[in-house]
C-alpha cells in the first residue's frame, strides 16, 4: 500500500495498523513503529492516529474490566506468565525442538505444577495479581542470570534464521526428539534471508535516500520490531510465518518492478 497510487492509502494502512494491533500482543513494537514512520518520514498522521486509536481503545477496554489500562508489559496479563518459561534455566533443553510447555516451572493454574512455584500469594483476587507474581519471578531470573539470558537470546536469533527442523514437538522422556529436515522451512527462511540481503544491500547502494528506499524500510522495520517479542520470549517456524508472507512480497515487488523498468 505505501509505495501504491491509492488516492486514500494511508486511510487503507491506518485501518490495516488498527487491525494488527488489536489481533496480537506482539504486533505493540511493529505498529509503533511503522506509525512513527509514516508521521516523520512521510509526513502522514493518519497512521499514528490509529495506533494511538488502537492503543486508547483496547487500553480503556482493560481499564474497564480489570481496573487497570492494559498498554506496554502489561498489554495482556498473561504476558509475564509466557515469559517465566523463557526466563528459566531449562528453556535451552527443551527449546526449539521440543514445546516449551514440558518445561517444569512455576503454573499456579495447575496443580501438578505448584510445587516449582516459591513465595505463592496466600490470596490472588484478580489476573493482575497472577501477572504480578510472574513479573517478580521474572525480574528476579534476570538479576540473577544475565549470561544465561544473553546465550539463550543468541539460540533464539539462530532458531529464528538457521533452523531447518521441526520444531515444538512432543516432549517424550528419556527419548530425544528427532531432527527431521523440514523442506517447507529451509525455502521459506532461504528466502527470508535474501530479502534482508537484498534490503540492506539496496538501502547502502541508494546511501540511506529514503524516496529510492520505502520498500526496504517498511519491510526492515517489520522485521526489526519483530525481533524483542521473539527475543524477550521465543520463536518457533509458526510464529515466523507473518515474516515468510511479507519477504515474498517485497523481493515480488523488487524484480517484478525491477523487471518492468527494465522493459
Amino acid at each position: 500500500l505505501s509505495i501504491s497510487k491509492f488516492k486514500f492509502k494511508y486511510y487503507y494502512i491506518g485501518l490495516v495498523i488498527f487491525i494488527l494491533y488489536l489481533s496480537k500482543a506482539n504486533m505493540f513494537p511493529i505498529c509503533v513503529c511503522l506509525g512513527i514512520y509514516f508521521l516523520l518520514f512521510e509526513k502522514k498522521k493518519f497512521p499514528i492516529i490509529s495506533v494511538l486509536i488502537a492503543i486508547i481503545s483496547w487500553g480503556y477496554f482493560g481499564y474497564i474490566k480489570t481496573n487497570t489500562f492494559a498498554f506496554g508489559p502489561k498489554i495482556l496479563s498473561t504476558g509475564s506468565h509466557a515469559l517465566s518459561l523463557s526466563f528459566n534455566s531449562d528453556f535451552r533443553k527443551f527449546y526449539p525442538l521440543t514445546s516449551v510447555d514440558y518445561i517444569e516451572s512455576c503454573d499456579l493454574s495447575n496443580k501438578n505444577k505448584l510445587k516449582y512455584c516459591e513465595n505463592i500469594p496466600q490470596k490472588i483476587d484478580n489476573e493482575w495479581d497472577y501477572y504480578n507474581f510472574y513479573n517478580a519471578k521474572n525480574k528476579k531470573y534476570f538479576k540473577e542470570n544475565k549470561k544465561i539470558i544473553i546465550e539463550d537470546f543468541i539460540l533464539k536469533i539462530k532458531t529464528i534464521f538457521l533452523n531447518f527442523y521441526e520444531d515444538g514437538q512432543i516432549h517424550l522422556k528419556k527419548v530425544s526428539p528427532e531432527k527431521n529436515f523440514d523442506l517447507f522451512i529451509f525455502f521459506n527462511k532461504l528466502i527470508m534471508l535474501i530479502a534482508i540481503f537484498t534490503a540492506v544491500s539496496v538501502v547502502i547502494i541508494k546511501k540511506f535516500t529514503l524516496d529510492k528506499i520505502k520498500t526496504e524500510i517498511i519491510f526492515l522495520i517489520i522485521l526489526l520490531s519483530s525481533l524483542p517479542s521473539f527475543l524477550l520470549g521465543w520463536a518457533l517456524n509458526r510464529h515466523l510465518v507473518y515474516l515468510f508472507l511479507i519477504s515474498h512480497i517485497y523481493l515480488f515487488l523488487k524484480y517484478n518492478f525491477k523487471s518492468k523498468q527494465n522493459d
